[in-house]
């Protein structure tokens, strides 16, 4: 079991994991072998923020426990906001203190919708022309339609040329779950970068100091199922 809070740390080559025990539990910390580094100190700047968090955390947490072929869970703190008014340095709560959905829970309920029994499919963390950094992560839902989900890592937005995997037309949805429209099944696509606050930030201990904790707001492609009988 899995319990993590800082997805965006756990990539491939980096990390040994405990298969004996079978438990790994942080929080804004960093496994390294036996050593666990904890306390950065990242702010979580705003709601939308939080909200882009919910679902690239989710992501790469999920390809991390692929990658290291456990079993595990995601557990995201928190559920509610605390008594921080409008602290950026405590906005982490799917509902405010009065329990009004927040961004961050329509993107909770968009993309858990979406993994339920959901296939893996790939992922590419690539750089485009201009080697502007990008996660692209793919995966199929259990009624047969394909999710990409992409973003830009840096503060510089990235371009990415799309292929749709079905050679069909793709409907386009933002973070918390809303239809934006369809786009053509090929298209130049480019990614916003990050505006948050902890972006080229020192405050991130060893061995990853300055590593953004999150990337731009992701964009959402989902490719109609070949169940569906729709025209190509």
């Amino acid at each position: 079991m899995w319990f993590t809070e800082a997805g965006l740390q756990h990539e491939t080559g980096r990390f040994q994991f405990d298969h004996d025990k079978g438990v790994c539990v942080v929080e804004r910390a960093i496994i390294d072998g036996q050593k666990v580094i904890t306390g950065t100190g990242y702010p979580c700047g705003t709601e939308e923020h939080q909200a882009s968090y919910v679902i690239q955390h989710t992501l790469l947490t999920w390809r991390a426990l692929l990658v290291a072929n456990i079993e595990g869970k995601v557990f995201h703190h928190s559920f509610m906001d605390g008594p921080h008014g409008t602290n950026p340095a405590e906005i982490w709560g799917l509902f405010d203190q009065n329990g009004n959905e927040l961004p961050a829970k329509r993107a909770a309920e968009f993309i858990f919708g979406l993994l339920q029994g959901a296939e893996f499919w790939s992922s590419q963390s690539g750089k485009d022309a201009d080697g502007d950094p990008y996660e692209w992560i793919v995966f199929e839902t259990n009624d047969g339609r394909i999710v990409n989900v992409l973003w830009a890592i840096g503060d510089q937005p990235a371009t990415v040329q799309f292929a749709s995997h079905t050679g069909r037309p793709v409907q386009e949805y933002d973070q918390e779950g809303r239809l934006k429209g369809q786009r053509d099944a090929n298209f130049t696509l480019q990614l916003p970068p990050t505006d948050h606050p902890a972006r080229g930030s020192t405050v991130a201990e060893e061995p990853f100091p300055k590593e953004p904790m999150l990337g731009g707001a992701p964009v959402i492609l989902i490719e109609p199922s070949e169940r569906d009988g729709l025209p190509t």
